[in-house]
């Protein structure tokens, strides 16, 4: 990583990691594109097209971020009260900014990229 602050270490992570589309060949990639996708459906389209996908794509986040090299005990209560605060397609800027420090938290804790299976979610 050459970035030093969140958004910028994301925004390589994203280039990196996440194909132009579809879901991510990596555990790694899909955190990264999961709060993304995530993020523009809340800040850019204020949760219109929030649908089942996107509470799927918040329970794989969960999941991916509770294995490996997993979050500190502190960094999982903010990740579970962010998620919360998102369930229903609840657009906060806090809490999706939160998890998108934690999903590179999380990546960076688990450099060794693991394989993706078949997503749940179509988006």
């Amino acid at each position: 990583m050459t970035e030093k602050t969140w958004h910028k270490r994301y925004a390589e992570l994203w280039d990196l990691l996440v194909p132009a589309g579809g879901p991510a060949g990596t555990v790694q990639g899909e955190v990264i594109r999961i709060i993304g996708r995530v993020g523009d459906e809340l800040l850019r389209n204020a949760g219109a097209n929030w649908d089942s996908d996107h509470e799927a794509m918040l329970d794989a986040f969960d999941a991916h971020t509770r294995s490996g090299n997993v979050l500190t005990d502190s960094a999982r209560k903010k990740a579970d009260a962010a998620i919360a605060t998102l369930r229903g397609g609840r657009m906060d800027r806090k809490a999706i900014d939160e998890l998108t420090k934690l999903s590179v938290t999380w990546v960076l804790a688990n450099p060794a990229q693991a394989p993706l299976g078949e997503p749940v979610y179509d988006r």
